[in-house]
């Protein structure tokens, strides 16, 4: 009998014993997160960390608990861990970009995203979506988001139209008008009955100079929702640049009917008006538009 033996000592368990009993652990909560019992679940993912402090699993699954009950603070405590433990790990930087995001700090979302993708170039394209997002949302960085939303749109064809209305926008914030226009028409094609698009594809050949093409759109938008107070201030817009002035005032004035605190719209008359001579009432326009 060795002297710990006669001595009544117990034995200190071993890494792999550890490591066993903390997978039993983290089974186990896993198990009850399955049947909704977090609070369980949760106290299983500690003593699995107590039991093997390194033991990554378990940190992941009590960050994603702490997310869903929005403890974001906490979840980011658990990805910042994992980060600590394995640098490497582009799926923590993901999981604390979201985490920053959800407490409204967008700066270190957008550095986190970031590590992810140095780290990882071929992430899924939801990555370099939500990348874009945030960086649209700092100023000076609407190249860097027009580069991420074009890597997402690169490895997916088929986002829905708020990611091209986005895109697009952004492209047409650059100028990049040709750019720009591909994504509203792909934008249009998805909602091809919605008012609002054909207003932002009116608005991006206006931009271009392509006059009869804006009308059409302005006028499809109008079919489609017949008061919509911008669609026919732009529509006027347009048809004063044609010189077509009479059917310019008749937009304005319709837009005014639909929605008459328009401000800008006054002073859109106004100018016409006064380009025909009528500077009495172009006054007028001008006292209203303030």
């Amino acid at each position: 009998m060795t002297e710990i033996q006669s001595s009544g000592l117990k034995k200190e368990p071993q890494t792999d014993d550890l490591l066993a009993l903390a997978k039993e652990k983290l089974t186990r909560g896993n198990e009850l997160k399955e049947q909704g019992m977090e609070q369980e679940s949760i106290a299983c993912y500690k003593k699995a960390i107590a039991l093997k402090p390194d033991f990554i699993q378990p940190i992941y699954q009590l960050g994603e608990i702490y997310h869903q009950q929005k403890k974001y603070f906490e979840a980011a405590r658990c990805y910042r861990k994992i980060i600590g433990l394995r640098s490497n790990s582009h799926s923590a930087y993901i999981k604390l970009a979201g985490t920053l995001k959800m407490q409204g700090k967008v700066y270190g979302a957008i550095a986190a995203l970031a590590e992810a993708i140095e780290i990882k170039q071929d992430l899924h394209p939801g990555v370099y979506r939500d990348y874009g997002d945030l960086l649209s949302q700092v100023n000076n960085t609407n190249s860097d988001a027009i580069a991420a939303y074009q890597q997402a749109a690169d490895m997916k064809s088929d986002w829905g139209a708020d990611f091209y209305n986005k895109f697009a926008n952004l492209l047409e914030k650059q100028g990049e008008l040709n750019q720009a226009t591909i994504y509203y028409l792909k934008a249009l094609n998805l909602r091809g009955n919605n008012h609002k698009q054909y207003l932002n594809v009116g608005n991006i050949y206006f931009k271009q100079g392509l006059l009869k093409e804006a009308v059409g759109n302005y006028q499809r938008a109008l079919e489609l929702n017949p008061n919509f107070s911008k669609a026919y201030k732009k529509l006027g817009d347009v048809l004063k640049q044609m010189n077509q002035l009479d059917d310019a005032i008749r937009c304005y004035q319709r837009a005014l009917e639909i929605q008459p605190n328009f401000r800008v719209v006054y002073r859109s008359l106004g100018n016409v008006l006064m380009k025909q001579g009528k500077e009495s009432e172009a006054q007028l326009c001008y006292q209203k538009a303030g």
